[in-house]
């Protein structure tokens, strides 16, 4: 058992020396620093901090445009059916004007009769 376990450690040991022999050969640093973040300046730190006040400032406008857009086309709705009601009340008050201009007509001709 332990023969294995020195033989496998052994072969791992190998491995890893082939291939960081083989990567410095290829002339591939070990580590890189692509990943390491540099050190902004102040007016980089203020350029960066106005851009996400800015797009922050344009996402609000952007929500306000919305919501007003929606209130508008709302507004517009209700408008058409105040329209549409103010139609059918004039509509109502003519048929209603008629039907009193015939019932004075009627009663008129009814009082010619009588008399």
């Amino acid at each position: 058992m332990a023969e294995k376990i020195t033989r496998i450690l052994g072969c791992i040991v190998l491995a890893s020396t082939l291939v960081l022999t083989q990567g410095f050969l290829a002339g591939i640093p070990l580590g890189s620093n692509d990943g390491v973040a540099v050190a902004l300046t102040a007016a980089e730190k203020r350029e960066r901090i106005i851009r996400r006040a800015a797009a922050k400032a344009a996402r609000k406008a952007a929500r306000a445009a919305e919501k007003a857009g929606e209130m508008a086309e709302e507004a517009a709705r209700a408008a058409k059916g105040a329209a549409q009601a103010a139609r059918e009340a004039a509509e109502a008050a003519r048929e209603a004007a008629e039907a009193t201009e015939k019932e004075v007509d009627g009663a008129a001709k009814e009082e010619a009769v009588k008399d």
